[in-house]
């Protein structure tokens, strides 16, 4: 995958974006209401050229210069505020790519059968793919680092599900930058190679019929399978299974974790089903404390 991250890389220092501070709407959702206070920020409106808009919650931190930690959504789309505990130590962005979600909450008009379609789009030939996912929250981290005030040589990215798989890939695009990743659940894991067929037979469920082939469609579902780039990780990664989840199974994870080729702390919590967990963020904070970050 180096050609592709260096083809990543190289999009988002070139790209175009305009950039918008909207201060006076309600702010989102916490991820963890019961380990709030939550901390204050603001949504950042961000527009690539021949894009939608997509927006951001951002939360700038104590103090110019911390490390980001970027959080990345779940297959919902859903923006989410962080318990403060970290916005101490980190500037935090939450981001939500493809306009999806906004501050009057999700754009129900971007579904196709009552789902976001970016998963489809991507397995099938669609135009709302995760390549477009990545260079959105490229673009997120770019503004973060030079119009937010966070160090731009040491990004974490965290996150639940989608959110953790995309942890997973930006943390691999980012190699050298990146100072550490905190994946819970990572949905997207094989989705390129073992899942495949379970892929391709969920995003075509419903469809007319798929529009590329299993070869085209791992192909462009490589880009956001973090298989494709655990040895790139060579940061310090927290990697998390639910031992009851069924939507991102243990075996997945623990595949993904035997990949990492650097640090990394695997944790599987007994009795958990898919979706946000405090004891994930728990694990998480004690993972960051202990890293010189």
């Amino acid at each position: 995958m180096h050609e592709t991250c260096e083809r990543f890389l190289r999009a988002a220092r070139e790209l175009d974006f305009e950039a918008a501070a909207v201060r006076d709407a309600a702010p989102p959702a916490p991820a963890y209401p019961e380990l709030a206070p939550l901390p204050d920020g603001f949504y950042i409106r961000l527009t690539r050229r021949g894009r939608r808009p997509f927006w951001c919650w951002y939360a700038p931190g104590e103090r110019s210069g911390l490390p980001l930690l970027a959080v990345s959504p779940g297959y919902r789309a859903e923006l989410l505020r962080w318990p403060r505990e970290l916005a101490k130590r980190f500037c935090v962005l939450a981001v939500s790519p493809l306009g999806y979600f906004t501050p009057s909450g999700p754009d129900e008009r971007r579904k196709v059968r009552g789902a976001w379609p970016v998963l489809h789009d991507t397995a099938l030939g669609g135009e709302d793919t995760y390549e477009e996912w990545i260079l959105d929250a490229m673009t997120a981290v770019r503004w973060a680092c030079e119009a937010g005030g966070a160090d731009a040589d040491r990004l974490v990215f965290a996150g639940c599900s989608q959110g953790g798989g995309m942890s997973l890939v930006l943390g691999g695009v980012y190699q050298g930058r990146c100072a550490a990743v905190c994946a819970d659940e990572p949905f997207l894991t094989g989705f390129s190679g073992e899942r495949l067929d379970e892929v391709i037979e969920f995003a075509a469920a419903g469809a007319a019929c798929p529009v590329v082939s299993y070869a085209q469609a791992a192909q462009r579902l490589a880009v956001a399978d973090p298989l494709r780039y655990a040895s790139r990780l060579t940061c310090p990664v927290l990697i998390a299974a639910g031992e009851l989840d069924g939507e991102c199974p243990p075996w997945t994870v623990e595949m993904m974790a035997r990949a990492l080729p650097g640090p990394k702390q695997y944790v599987v919590f007994p009795g958990r089903r898919h979706g946000y967990s405090a004891a994930f963020y728990r694990t998480m904070t004690d993972f960051l404390n202990e890293l010189s970050l």
